[in-house]
């Protein structure tokens, strides 16, 4: 068993090869293997960002969804039916509602702090 921690491991930030008993690459001094915390922190973000983003698509299909019913109804009686008014601006608050949750969960993405800085 020992033979098996000598075999060379590669850096999963920089490619370079180091012995698998170094807990940080020799070549750019980052953790040698990923940290899987992060990775179950990157994957329940996303799953909340997709979440969000269908829940935000289905509102506005019903948003316009409604307007259009409540348009073909004005047609045809001439007047507002405020139900119908009431339904679409329910939909449209909740949609600016899931969009706006949208937007401010895209900044708290685990890895954009770190992208943040690498650009700076």
């Amino acid at each position: 068993m020992k033979h098996l921690n000598k075999m060379p491991v590669t850096c999963p930030q920089c490619g370079h090869e180091h012995p698998a008993t170094l807990d940080t690459c020799p070549n750019c001094g980052k953790p040698a293997k990923p940290v899987e915390g992060n990775l179950d922190a990157h994957s329940e973000w996303a799953r909340g960002r997709d979440s969000l983003k269908t829940k935000w698509v289905a509102s506005v299909i019903a948003f316009w969804v409604s307007a259009s019913i409540l348009g073909i109804v004005f047609f045809i009686e001439n007047k507002l039916n405020l139900i119908l008014v009431s339904i679409a601006l329910g939909m449209l608050l909740i949609g600016v509602w899931l969009k706006t949750r949208y937007q401010l969960h895209l900044r708290k993405e685990p890895d954009r702090q770190s992208k943040d800085a690498q650009s700076d």
